[in-house]
């Protein structure tokens, strides 16, 4: 899995709002991608607090190509 941060949270003159998460995850099935994602929000909430969150997931073998999956990957910063 792979996963970015971007939008404003990667400007440190930009006023941080909220989260912008970019995610290419190794599962392709619907279900448990929706699954994954809701954890994941719980799991982050928890950790951080409530916080407005966005996670955008582009699926291993889709073949639509967004306009925001490219922002993301060329102006955010990929994490660990």
């Amino acid at each position: 899995m792979h996963v970015w941060l971007f939008g404003s949270r990667v400007d440190d003159y930009a006023k941080g709002g909220d989260i912008d998460l970019y995610i290419e995850p190794q599962m392709d099935n619907a279900v448990d991608l929706i699954t994954a994602k809701l954890l994941f929000l719980r799991d982050l909430h928890k950790k951080i607090g409530q916080q407005k969150i966005d996670v955008v997931l582009k699926r291993p073998n889709s073949t639509i190509d967004l306009p925001v999956y490219q922002i993301a990957k060329q102006t955010g910063i990929q994490l660990q």
